[in-house]
């Protein structure tokens, strides 16, 4: 619980990319609690006055993430004074979660849910090809590492205590901004990419704390999931991805610009060896878009009621989530995120 009456704004420095210098910026983030206002400034200069704005909330504010304020996505990098890091200190909890690769597919959707039953959020995420020692935890090849994060310090022990019953696969430590950046750091991508089909979460289902529901919802289905990779689209980005939808979409500006509000989760599906008797004569991709059903959540309500769009869709904008469309695209769009975009 916040008491706006201890203090009023918080302040973070941040990092943007300006496309027409080329060149990285500075700004200084204002959030206003009283109302839940931001303001920018470049220098002492005021670069966007203050306004409300609805997708940027308080759960957002945490060194490390990154928020999209009209286009521009912004790097949050520290915070810019003494009271807000106190302030935010004693608040916020953070967590490296380590979830081997024998475990990812049931694991990891039980460290989301176990998260959003504590009234934590999913983080960055990344799997490794790397060996890392970090702390007492032993990260091998394969294995992802999944930062939780929130603003709700009495969860800490339940977390902890619950993220323990999962099993050997998954192990948890305390963490801070800067060793999660650290850690990330080291982490290689991984190395084999065949097989696959890719499956983006978009930004409404990250907002929302629905992504453990959509992954057990996925491998109920009888898929797998090799690797995981959090990352906040840029238009550039997001454009390279979607330019084939450009004319097949009447509302292609506004799915870009969701793209590109906050994080997705990109998830590499493969088939389980146990998959049921709906893949065994359709490709993976095919039996894969067929769970996730029509482009338009209500058609998906319609004739596939208990596909992830119908279950989990809006509307045609935030549709839940995108996947490969075509046989030939189910590698090619996994090596764009987990070879390609991972690496920047």
């Amino acid at each position: 619980v916040f008491r706006k009456n201890a203090m009023s704004v918080l302040g973070f420095e941040g990092e943007w990319f300006d496309q027409v210098s080329g060149l990285l910026q500075s700004i200084y983030v204002k959030f206003f609690l009283d109302d839940n206002t931001v303001e920018l400034l470049t220098g002492k200069s005021t670069f966007l006055k203050r306004i409300f704005y609805p997708d940027v909330t308080i759960d957002d504010l945490y060194v490390g993430n990154s928020i999209t304020i009209y286009n521009r996505l912004i790097v949050l990098k520290k915070f810019a004074n003494t009271s807000t890091e106190d302030y935010m200190k004693s608040r916020e909890v953070r967590f490296i979660c380590v979830i081997g690769s024998k475990g990812l597919t049931s694991c990891f959707a039980q460290c989301v849910l176990l998260a959003k039953k504590n009234k934590l959020r999913v983080g960055r995420v990344i799997t490794t090809s790397s060996n890392i020692q970090s702390g007492p935890n032993k990260i091998s090849p394969g294995d992802c590492i999944l930062e939780i994060v929130g603003l709700s310090p009495s969860a800490k022990a339940k977390f902890l205590e619950d993220l323990n019953r999962i099993g050997p696969s998954v192990s948890a430590m305390e963490s801070s901004a800067d060793k999660v950046t650290q850690l990330l750091s080291q982490c290689r991508p991984i190395e084999e990419i065949s097989d696959c089909t890719l499956c983006l979460i978009k930004p409404h289902v990250m907002k929302n704390h629905t992504v453990g529901e959509i992954l057990q919802a996925i491998s109920n289905e009888g898929f797998s999931f090799k690797a995981f990779f959090t990352i906040h689209l840029t238009f550039t980005f997001a454009e390279e991805l979607f330019d084939a939808y450009r004319n097949i979409y009447s509302n292609y500006s506004q799915v870009m610009e969701h793209l590109c509000s906050s994080s997705s989760l990109a998830v590499m599906v493969t088939k389980d060896a146990g998959s049921k008797s709906s893949m065994t004569n359709n490709s993976l991709v095919e039996s894969f878009r067929e769970i996730v059903g029509p482009h338009d959540p209500q058609l998906a309500k319609a004739i596939r009621p208990k596909s992830i769009r119908a279950l989990f869709g809006e509307d045609m904008i935030r549709n839940a989530v995108h996947c490969t469309d075509l046989e030939e695209d189910g590698v090619m769009e996994c090596k764009y995120f987990f070879d390609t975009l991972v690496r920047l």
